[in-house]
């Protein structure tokens, strides 16, 4: 047994160890796994072998830097954490806090949650997903999912009007459907518009005659460095240099589209707005400006001009930590859910000195891989908004060129081992 770095000849190897992990999980995907974890040094997967060197556990992370009170603090971000060997997830979490040694983790599994809470890991709480236009499929499945692992302990995954129900009962997910239904009213029923939908277009329009010229965003298709703010008031954010933004959320990528959008005040540049893009819903993947205000104006005249070209509006959604940009979007008609993000820090020796108080904080949902879902945009068939096909999809990414799968953890003896978090494939 071994504990080895991720290459891409290894990618067969894996791939059959993540088939038996979860039937979508992100790890079987190679030009993910590939751009995600081989090309930057700041990004790494390990793996845990076997004696007969097949895959029994997986780990990655991804080393970012955030400034906490005006001074830099290095975060490794944990992600897909996965075990099919009981012990397995102790050395690579080892590894992981070697490598970095402030540790932290994003809507982690339980079996997660109680690892860090034994190392005595700081919890930061008043982290929120707001939705926009959620849909009533979403909603519907969050339920059905919660009660039939509760109840019943069956894991439930759709396939067009297809339900499938798979048993928990055994070590791991088994990859054959207890069985197998088909029920077209209830799969019309759930993806039918709710009604009641909020324009994004026109909410902007509202927006930008209020403001005037005063804000404005103009889309770019490459990353420089005049974008980022040159004065924050945000307490704690992720503050990457021009690389690991251009990298992270490159414009180029087969498998995810991302959309980034400048904010000018008065015809200067202040901050930034990045967009992860699907035919059905926009993330407000990263942002930042010099000051809350305008980045909530930039946010939503952003969004707008991305759902120009919407034939009905699209869902939309972004996580929130600062209490006057949480106020700001729910007067705009946004909806906080009902689960909370999960954010929390440490190290091999215990918690670390931050303030618990996260009232001034800028987080963002696509940290780490938290925003890299399956399926991704080059495994379905794709079809982007009328209108979308004349743009330039795949602009050049600028300087530095340009999942899902929430940090999880080793599954403990009799509990299987199923995909971290709620196991949709759209984020909650």
């Amino acid at each position: 047994m071994r504990i080895v770095e991720y290459t891409p000849d290894r990618f067969e190897s894996l791939r059959r160890a993540a088939e038996q992990m979860s039937p979508t999980i992100s790890l079987r995907h190679r030009p993910f796994v590939d751009y995600y974890f081989t090309t930057r040094d700041w990004c790494k997967l390990y793996l845990f072998l076997s004696d007969d060197e097949s895959v029994a556990a997986t780990l990655g992370w991804e080393r970012m830097r955030f400034e906490y009170e005006g001074r830099e603090l290095i975060l490794g971000i944990g992600s897909s954490f996965w075990s099919l060997q009981k012990g397995a997830g102790g050395y690579l979490l080892m590894q992981w806090l070697k490598d970095c040694p402030i540790g932290s983790t994003i809507n982690g599994t339980a079996y997660t949650q109680h690892i860090v809470k034994n190392l005595k890991w700081i919890y930061f709480e008043g982290i929120h997903n707001f939705h926009l236009n959620e849909p009533r499929q979403r909603v519907a499945a969050k339920w059905l999912r919660h009660w039939l692992h509760r109840l019943v302990r069956v894991e439930v995954d759709f396939d067009g009007d297809r339900f499938r129900f798979h048993r928990l009962r055994s070590k791991k997910l088994e990859s054959q459907p207890l069985i197998k239904v088909r029920m077209p009213w209830l799969f019309a029923w759930l993806t039918a518009s709710t009604g009641g939908r909020t324009n994004v277009v026109a909410l902007g329009e509202r927006l930008a005659r209020r403001l005037g010229a005063n804000v404005l965003v103009r889309e770019e298709h490459a990353y420089t460095e005049d974008l980022f703010p040159r004065t924050s008031p945000f307490t704690f954010r992720f503050a990457p240099d021009l690389d690991h933004l251009a990298w992270r959320y490159a414009l180029n990528l087969s498998f995810v589209r991302y959309r980034l959008f400048r904010i000018l005040v008065r015809g200067v540049s202040t901050g930034y707005v990045i967009l992860n893009e699907t035919p059905s819903r926009l993330m407000v993947a990263q942002c930042d400006a010099n000051d809350p205000t305008t980045l909530v104006h930039g946010i939503l005249l952003s969004l707008a001009e991305a759902s120009r070209s919407d034939e009905q509006p699209r869902e939309v959604f972004l996580t929130l930590c600062h209490r006057g940009m949480q106020a700001s979007f729910q007067s705009f008609g946004f909806r906080r859910a009902r689960v909370d993000w999960v954010f929390n820090m440490g190290t091999l020796r215990g918690g670390v000195d931050l303030s618990s108080d996260t009232s001034n904080w800028l987080v963002n949902y696509d940290w780490g891989d938290n925003g890299l879902l399956g399926p991704f945009l080059d495994e379905v068939d794709v079809r982007l908004p009328r209108g979308a096909e004349g743009r330039d999809a795949r602009p050049d990414p600028g300087p530095g060129g340009g999942g899902r799968v929430r940090p999880g953890g080793a599954a403990p003896p009799g509990v299987p081992c199923v995909p971290a978090g709620d196991g949709l494939p759209t984020p909650p």
